[in-house]
C-alpha cells in the first residue's frame, strides 16, 4: 500500500524536531543541516532511512523540505530526531 502524501502547514513543520549538525555550529536551519558531501554525508547515508529528509530548491525557486533521500535540486539534508510520520510528506520553508 502506497503512503499518503500531505504538504505540512507551517505548524506543522515547526513542530518536527531535527538532529543538529554535530560538524559544525553554525549550520543553516538553526543547526541542523548536513551537507551533500563527506562526514556530513556519510552521517545521512548512515541514518535510519525513514529520518532523512532532503532540502530541495523547487522549479519555482522556492524552498522545500521533503521526506525521504534526494538528489535531484538537493541543497542539504536534515534528520528526523523524532519518530518518522506515516506519510510522505512535504513543506515550503
Amino acid at each position: 500500500m502506497e503512503k499518503q502524501f500531505i504538504m505540512l502547514t507551517d505548524e506543522q513543520f515547526d513542530q518536527l524536531k531535527f538532529k543538529r549538525n554535530p560538524f559544525r555550529d553554525r549550520a543553516p536551519f538553526n543547526g541542523c543541516m548536513f551537507e551533500t558531501f563527506g562526514d556530513e554525508l556519510q552521517e545521512v547515508l548512515d541514518s535510519e532511512v525513514d529520518l532523512v529528509c532532503t532540502i530541495i530548491e523547487g522549479d519555482d525557486g522556492g524552498l522545500y523540505v521533503t521526506n525521504g533521500y534526494r538528489l535531484v535540486n538537493r541543497l542539504g539534508y536534515l534528520i528526523l530526531d523524532q519518530q518518522p510520520l506515516d506519510h510522505e510528506w512535504e513543506a515550503e520553508v
